[in-house]
């Protein structure tokens, strides 16, 4: 048997385990010790967090933010005017291309960061979301047939 081996019995059985001297550092050199992982997320977590953040954004404040001031306008009594009608124009098309927007967000965190938890969580949420939204565009429109027909027409 080596001198850097020893023997170990567990029960009926003999293990090996390779032991190495331990070698005293020299004067002057220090033991190189590997620093901890640091609190601070990588660069990579950080992006991946963005993306996230970013999408929720554009997902939640993109529509509420452009359709806040159109109501407001609304409410003054200023929607009858052509530059309210286009701005409402406007305010649409940019509500829809946040939703598109936060979705291709979306997709791009979970593509490029397969294992991330919050992209997995953004992902289920908005398939949430869009099944609720099919679902009750279906109810809408099965009562206005039902309204339809109770009238006669």
């Amino acid at each position: 048997m080596d001198k850097n081996q020893l023997n170990q019995n567990i029960g009926p059985y003999v293990q090996t385990v390779n032991v190495e001297p331990e070698v005293p550092s020299e004067p002057g050199t220090q033991n190189i010790i590997q620093p901890e992982a640091s609190a601070e997320p990588s660069e990579s977590k950080k992006l991946e967090r963005l993306l996230c953040f970013l999408s929720l954004g554009l997902y939640i404040l993109g529509p509420s933010v452009i359709s806040i001031p159109l109501y407001l306008l609304e409410i003054v009594g200023v929607s009858e005017t052509p530059v309210m009608s286009v701005l409402s124009s406007i305010g649409s098309a940019l509500g829809s291309i946040s939703y598109i927007a936060a979705w291709v967000l979306m997709i791009i965190a979970r593509v490029k960061f397969k294992k991330s938890v919050f992209a997995k969580v953004l992902m289920w949420v908005y398939i949430g979301i869009f099944a609720v939204s099919v679902l009750a565009v279906i109810i809408l429109i099965i009562s206005c047939i039902e309204f339809l027909r109770s009238c006669g027409l």
